[in-house]
Formats: C-alpha cells, structure tokens, sequence
C-alpha cells in the first residue's frame, strides 16, 4: 500500500513583518503591503498586493531619528516588490514604509529586528512520512518547533474551497497522524503560530504542502519475439493515472541469473531473448507505481482466416474486428488483437475476454466489394493471439 503514496513539499523559511487584516486570533490572512526579512543575508523584501500599471515611489523613513533624511526608491511600473538592502536598516530601529503612485498608497510601521514590534516569525516547515499499521496506510505529517511554540495546522483535498482545521487534541507532539486517507487524492497542508497566554510569537500560515500520490493503476504491457529478441512495449498512463508528469518507466528483467534494472523514457525495451521476470513501473516526481509484469508468451499465434476472422470498418472511424472460438479450452481464455499498419514497425493491442464479439481498433477502413455496405481494413496487419 505504501507504493501507493509519496510526498513532495514546498516549504519557506522566512521572517514576515507586515501590517494587514488581523483575524480572530491575532495573525494575518493576508496584508496589501508586506515585508520579509530573510533570514541569512537579513535583506528586507517587500511586496504588495496592489496591480499598479504606474511607476511607484518608496520613501523608507527612521520613525526614532525623524531628522535624518528618507531613503527613496523608484519601482518599475509593474513590479510589486522592493528589496531593500541589509546596509540601509539599523536593527532595532523603528521605521516607516510609505508607497504610492497616483491615488494609490500603502503604510506599514515596523521595527527592523527579529521578533520585535508588528514583526512575524516564520512559519514551521512541513515534512512528513509513511508507514502502514496493520494494512493500514498512516501519513505522519511533522514540523520543527525548536521552541515549543502553539502551532494551528489545517488541511483540505487539493482544489478544494473550505479547509478542516486540526483539533489541537488530534495532534501529537510536532506531528499529525492521518490514517487511512483517501486513495488517490491530493491532500493540501498548511501551518502557523500563534499567540496565547505564553506565547506572543505569530506567523502567517505557511507555503502550501502538498500530499501527492504516486503513479496509479497498472500498466497495459505487452510482448512478442522479433528478430531473436524479445521486443516489450507498454501503453502510457493515463492523466489521470500519472499523478503529474511521468519521468521515466523502470524496467527489472532476470537475465544470467541476475536482477538487471535500467529506466526509459517511454514506451518499449529490447531486451536479451532468455530474460524472464520482466516488470515495468511508472516514475514521476514522488515516487514509482505499481509494478506490472510481462506474461509467458502466447500459446497460439495465428492469422485472421485460422480464427475465421473478419475485419469492417466501424460506423465510429475505426476497425471492427470479429472471430471465432476455434477450440475449447475448458477454461477462460484471453485474447489480444495485435495490429499494425502497413509499413510501419510500431506494434499496437488490444484485449479482448472472449471471441465472438466485436473488437474496434483505431483506424480507417476502406468500402469492400466483398461486403456490400460494410468497409474492411486494406492498410492494417491484424493477428489475433491468445
């Protein structure tokens, strides 16, 4: 089951000093004019809501020592940052952060040092990992909190609108156990600090992360014996399946007696006639798939006429395919119509439970004089194996 899931994570580790819409405890949904001290170089990067097509001016004012002049800065029109540099702040010193252009103006007043006056710490970085507890899938997502500080940690299915906040109860120490989650589904996770009787340290709610699922559903492979090598090739995954983009497919082959593996772009390997044990699985970014292995070779391989075998054009563009039982096996038998068009070295499938029924494959078909208002396929070699 834990081939099933994977993680990825985006995460920040940023001061945020801003002054903004409070909500009900204290912190900061969202602010027009925000500044972020960043941690190592202590750079100041300040940003705002505002789309202003106009050039901005910046006046960055000593609030403790009004007589020294401003620091002005011109933006851009179009640009919605400022990075102010580490050698035009004093630390501890308060200041006042003007812009404007035509009508428009934003203030924010703060004190240029870490955990001072309107002054919000960075929010812990999300991690997590995954086990399984008696065939049950458990997602431990973690956070460092080196000081011990009150956290509030919500979540939601990725694209959804309302968020489930995490009853402080439900949460274990820097760790949120989520058992058996929703197959196949995305899960967004965000956190914060917040103020209580110990505590004044705040922070915004941190950059999304994101729980993400690896490659899903098996895969439709397929194989056949060409010029003395045995040739495999599968299907690719579905969008929907692919959970984001699909890297590359793994390949684990036996050959001598050994455990061979190699990776390819997509979709086909040659491998050595004698290899056994041949099994493919997606990669993307989180992780691989379910592993799909390659059944022994078919039993029979025959042409169109040994299966009484008829090929028509469908009224949908493809090729209606249709066959005969010719023994009976006491056993359910499956079927695989393989198809290729005419000077082209690309082989395609398609499977089938049972003969006497109609199989269409993609693909144009020509009227025949055979079938008076029926089409047959002229540019096709279709065999049928089982």
């Amino acid at each position: 089951m834990s081939d099933h899931w994977w993680i990825k994570s985006l995460a920040g580790g940023l001061v945020i000093l801003m002054l903004g819409i409070a909500s009900s405890k204290g912190n900061v949904e969202e602010c027009s004019l925000c500044c972020t001290l960043q941690e190592t170089i202590e750079d100041l990067n300040c940003t705002w809501s505002n789309n202003s097509s106009l050039e901005l001016n910046a006046i960055l004012q000593k609030i403790t020592k009004p007589h020294d002049f401003p620091r002005n800065y011109t933006i851009p029109p179009g640009r919605k940052w400022l990075l102010i540099p580490r050698e035009n702040l004093i630390k501890s010193l308060k200041y006042q952060l003007i812009i404007n252009g035509g009508t428009w103006m934003e203030t924010l007043t703060f004190t240029y040092c870490h955990g001072c006056e309107n002054v919000l710490i960075g929010a812990p970085v999300l991690h997590s990992s995954i086990s399984e507890e008696d065939d049950t899938l458990v997602v431990d997502v973690k956070w460092e909190n080196q000081d011990s500080l009150a956290v509030e940690l919500r979540y939601r299915i990725l694209g959804a609108s309302e968020w489930i906040l995490v009853h402080s109860n439900d949460q274990e120490p820097d760790c949120y156990r989520m058992r058996d989650p929703e197959p196949y589904t995305d899960y967004e996770f965000q956190i914060r600090y917040i103020p209580n009787e110990h505590q004044k340290s705040s922070s915004l709610w941190s950059t999304s992360y994101v729980l993400t699922t690896v490659p899903i559903g098996t895969l439709d492979i397929w194989r056949r014996m060409e010029q003395g090598n045995l040739l495999v090739t599968w299907k690719p995954l579905s969008p929907y399946n692919n959970k984001g983009k699909i890297f590359s497919y793994k390949v684990t082959y036996d050959y001598n007696n050994k455990l061979q593996t190699t990776e390819k772009p997509c979709c086909s390997i040659i491998l050595p006639a004698p290899s056994t044990n041949v099994c493919v699985s997606a990669r993307n970014s989180t992780g691989l798939g379910p592993v799909t292995c390659i059944t022994p070779l078919c039993s029979v391989v025959a042409n169109m006429d040994d299966f009484g075998g008829k090929a028509w054009g469908d009224p949908s563009g493809g090729i209606a395919v249709w066959w005969k039982e010719s023994l009976n096996y006491g056993f359910p038998v499956n079927y695989v119509v393989e198809w290729r068009k005419e000077n082209s070295t690309e082989m395609d499938w398609t499977r089938s439970q049972k003969a006497g029924q109609t199989v269409v494959l993609p693909g144009k078909g020509l009227l025949s004089s055979q079938w008076p208002g029926h089409y047959i396929n002229t540019d096709h070699h279709i065999n049928i194996l089982k």
